[in-house]
């Protein structure tokens, strides 16, 4: 029962992680109709900022912190640099702080970089065009070892580890940032902002010949969901107190949100929510029951009497089989998704639902009246 309450408190700090993650994809692909296939490029942005610039700021801003080199010498540097934060907490916190906002204003910083090419591409030219950005992203702060130390990547002190237990403090941590995300997303897309992104979704062209800037629109979009996508890497690295280039792939960090948007509902944050809820307790599932999975198909292969050998199956890569299966599932069976988008109910919405339920009750009036009911 302990096992399974601390592997509950462990993973809901990731959900809410990804649930920003996939917050930020929603309103980008959601709302705006924009194909970011190089999602992994500002929540890495974000990711770099926690694992190579705060520690240094502080080492920096504060003589009394340890000096010791954090990128080449960073084992040394890290136990220090813990054993500082947690006497002085401060300056950690403060430091902390200081960072989120560089990972905000640097995330948005990527977004408006990646979304340049956007002016002169169509979406699918422009997809191809995000992951490229992306992909040289990772590269450079993958062979230029001053950022992380090459491959080897860095181990990442706990500016909060003085709080307590690290799961219980980043559970709260990560709950607010999904909730702040949430509220902001969900009032913005209110606006007539978010009205205008889901105008040039339907109809690019329309929404033009009415008055609406779509360069202008694509640009805030992007700069808006890569600052939040960076704030949600920040707190990744910080939770899981390492970090390499490596770990911030193309499957983890841009696939699954995709698959996290499509299952929950594009254009529904709620259902986003709800998607990645799922895909956290199947993922858990999957890799805690592996192998009595692979027991299960190796009995199923082996009942007509045939003896099928299925050892040189990687049971590690189940979880991204099922989640193959599942994306391409959705897309032919449900592509609306969980919860499919709701229409946003203006004033003039409600005028017009209101004389067409009129209409729809006087109508069934006249019938009954007429004896046709």
């Amino acid at each position: 029962m302990a096992d399974i309450l601390s592997l509950v408190i462990d993973t809901i700090p990731f959900i809410a992680i990804f649930s920003v993650i996939s917050l930020s994809l929603n309103l980008e692909y959601g709302y705006a109709g924009l194909p970011n296939f190089g999602k992994v490029l500002p929540i890495l942005g974000g990711a770099i900022v926690a694992g190579s610039l705060v520690p240094r700021m502080i080492q920096v801003v504060f003589v009394d912190a340890p000096k010791t080199d954090y990128i080449f010498n960073n084992g040394p540097a890290s136990v220090e640099l813990q054993a500082y934060m947690n006497t002085h907490p401060a300056n950690s916190l403060l430091m902390m702080l200081l960072g989120m906002a560089i990972a905000i204003c640097f995330g948005a910083f990527l977004g408006y970089i990646a979304v340049l090419p956007a002016f002169k591409l169509r979406e699918d030219y422009l997809a191809i065009t995000l992951i490229a950005i992306a992909e040289i992203f990772r590269a450079i702060n993958r062979n230029y070892d001053p950022i992380l130390n090459g491959t080897r990547g860095v181990s990442v002190p706990d500016p909060l580890g003085w709080l307590g237990p690290k799961s219980w403090v980043y559970l709260y941590v990560s709950s607010l940032l999904l909730i702040a995300s949430l509220l902001f997303t969900s009032y913005m897309l209110r606006t007539p902002f978010g009205r205008a992104l889901r105008a040039m979704r339907e109809n690019e062209l329309a929404a033009e010949s009415l008055g609406i800037n779509t360069r202008s629109l694509r640009v805030k979009a992007m700069v808006v969901g890569s600052a939040i996508a960076a704030a949600a890497g920040y707190i990744d690295t910080m939770y899981s107190g390492g970090l390499t280039v490596d770990k911030y792939d193309r499957y983890l960090y841009t696939f699954i949100p995709w698959l996290m948007v499509l299952m929950g509902g594009a254009g529904n944050n709620l259902g986003v929510i709800i998607g990645v809820s799922i895909y956290w307790a199947s993922s858990r599932a999957i890799n805690f029951y592996k192998e009595q999975i692979l027991s299960g198909i190796s009995w199923i292969l082996n009942i007509w009497g045939t003896p099928v050998d299925v050892s040189w199956f990687d049971v590690t890569r189940i979880e991204r089989l099922v989640f193959a299966i599942v994306i391409i599932l959705i897309l032919y069976l449900r592509p609306q998704g969980i919860l499919p988008e709701k229409p946003i109910e203006t004033p003039g919405y409600r005028y017009v639902a209101s004389i067409f339920k009129g209409r729809a009750i006087r109508s069934g009036e006249e019938d009954e009246g007429s004896g046709r009911g």
